[in-house]
């Protein structure tokens, strides 16, 4: 599974350098220094559409083809983003309308040696936590478990918070919650939300104050507890996702 995919335009320019015409050198750049494979769809390029091309991008860097289904080849860019691990398209310019994250490439440094697989969202006070509720949903939307770690979870008046932020980015179906906290013990209104949520409690090491949202590909880090992912919490937030190693 890829952990990103690209827009039509950067695939464009990597196509151009790849056959020796005219391309962007800084965009091409920060690519190649990228150097991990992106998902993408058939349809973005017409080169893909001829079968003797798909071949040359059998061991490419950026591009690979060979597992791609020709159910999948006429996907939208978010149907393609939701098939990423970190549910992100690198893009040359943002459109404010899209309705999934994307990542302009030309905010990365130019002297960056390596994008590292971490990807990190930050929020000041209450601007745009919905943004940051979305691509976690996103995030997680796929996974085979959720563990959630955080002391304070259902502490001093934070569960009705927590509870709403929990009922909007766990995904609907067959499923296991497993909550690390302190003498965690809503199970009961946790699974009422749905049904099928298989909610399971651990003990928190009392030395452990960091806060995590975790599945079988990702490891989210949030710099204040989940509570404060709702909209009404004004304080600021800060997330990074880590890719698990043995994903990429």
């Amino acid at each position: 599974m890829q952990a990103v995919c690209l827009s039509d335009d950067l695939i464009e320019e990597y196509i151009n350098f790849k056959y020796g015409n005219s391309f962007d050198t800084r965009l091409v750049t920060k690519l190649l220094k990228f150097i991990q494979p992106a998902l993408v769809c058939t349809s973005q390029h017409p080169l893909f559409q001829d079968i003797s091309a798909v071949g040359q991008f059998t061991a490419d860097p950026i591009i690979n083809l060979t597992n791609f289904e020709a159910e999948t080849s006429q996907l939208t860019a978010s149907q393609l983003v939701d098939k990423t691990i970190l549910k992100v398209q690198l893009v040359t310019k943002k459109n404010n309308n899209a309705d999934f994250t994307q990542l302009d490439i030309n905010a990365l440094s130019d002297n960056f040696e390596r994008l590292n697989m971490l990807l990190t969202g930050v929020h000041e006070t209450n601007t745009h936590k919905q943004e940051a509720l979305n691509h976690i949903k996103a995030l997680i939307s796929d996974a085979e478990f959720v563990k959630i770690t955080d002391f304070y979870i259902h502490k001093n008046n934070n569960w009705k918070q927590s509870e709403s932020v929990l009922d909007e980015i766990l995904p609907r179906k067959n499923i296991l919650v497993k909550i690390i906290a302190d003498n965690f013990d809503k199970h009961v209104p946790l699974e009422k939300l749905f049904t099928d949520w298989k909610v399971k409690a651990e003990q928190i090491n009392q030395n452990v104050h960091d806060r995590y949202i975790e599945t079988d590909k990702i490891k989210i880090m949030l710099s204040s507890g989940i509570f404060h992912l709702s909209k009404k919490s004004d304080k600021d937030l800060t997330y990074t996702v880590r890719i698990k190693n043995d994903k990429v």
